[in-house]
């Protein structure tokens, strides 16, 4: 069976990476890592603001639901390395990104499962 479940993989490696002591990151991965998912975050929060998602909408493309959960998942993990000490001072903008995430999801109808990811990491940090 050659199928790969794009979601389950990035929730695997999402744990696997919170596993990792702080020696196995330099300081430039994990910058790099904290800029992709803001801007992911940012990119696909302006996309649900300008676009109605629905049943039938863009997180129904199969290759942006994945990339949408790589990147919450992602979110995940920057929360847990800012609490670790691994990275420092986006622990707020991921939070306020997820939050704006949530809202303009909520409004455009985008797919549950990504508002109960993104509720459960919330919720994780508090």
């Amino acid at each position: 069976n050659l199928f790969i479940d794009e979601v389950r993989e990035a929730e695997v490696w999402s744990r696997v990476l919170t596993l990792l002591s702080a020696a196995a990151y330099d300081d430039n991965t994990a910058a790099d890592f904290s800029n992709w998912i803001t801007e992911g975050l940012s990119t696909l929060t302006e996309t649900a603001e300008s676009e109605v998602d629905g049943p039938l909408g863009w997180t129904s493309k199969a290759d942006v639901s994945a990339l949408g959960m790589r990147v919450i998942f992602g979110a995940s993990v920057l929360l847990h390395w800012e609490k670790a000490g691994i990275v420092h001072g986006c622990g707020a903008r991921v939070l306020e990104e997820l939050e704006a995430l949530r809202g303009a999801g909520r409004k455009s109808l985008l797919h549950e499962m990504w508002i109960d990811l993104i509720e459960q990491v919330l919720a994780a940090t508090t």
